[in-house]
């Protein structure tokens, strides 16, 4: 795993934690690009910054369960966030089985709480794109 964090950059910390971005994150430019083929500057500012949305809800994703070995009280090395995810870095693997089912249930909780407050955005709020 360490081969990993070489190829990637650190960004910064979240509650101690280092947090990487991979090299192959740079493939989702393209990618995105293609998917989107934006036609204006509107459009690709649309795209990338559905971009952004994505890798932050990754990044949520890892904080989640790098939050709850934390509070197990196993060490967090790091958060890597590269092209097809995310994973953290644990110091070792938690002792107890309930223990390991808190770590690893704590990133879906986070995403299916992502999930619930964008829908509650966009259902309650009103359409600001179209004219009253």
């Amino acid at each position: 795993m360490m081969k990993w964090l070489k190829l990637s950059w650190k960004i910064g910390q979240i509650s101690g934690v280092e947090v990487h971005l991979h090299v192959s994150l740079l493939l989702s430019i393209p990618i995105t690009y293609f998917i989107f083929r934006p036609a204006s500057v509107r459009d690709a500012l649309i795209a990338f910054l559905s971009l952004a949305g994505f890798l932050l809800s990754i990044l949520l994703h890892e904080v989640g369960h790098a939050l709850a070995a934390k509070l197990v009280k196993v060490e967090v090395k790091s958060i890597v966030i590269w092209l097809l995810g995310g994973f953290t870095l644990l110091g070792r693997e938690p002792a107890k089985p309930a223990q390991r089912l808190l770590v690893d249930f704590a990133g879906p909780f986070v995403t299916i709480l992502l999930a619930v407050s964008s829908f509650a955005v966009y259902y309650f709020l009103p359409d600001i794109s179209s004219p009253s």
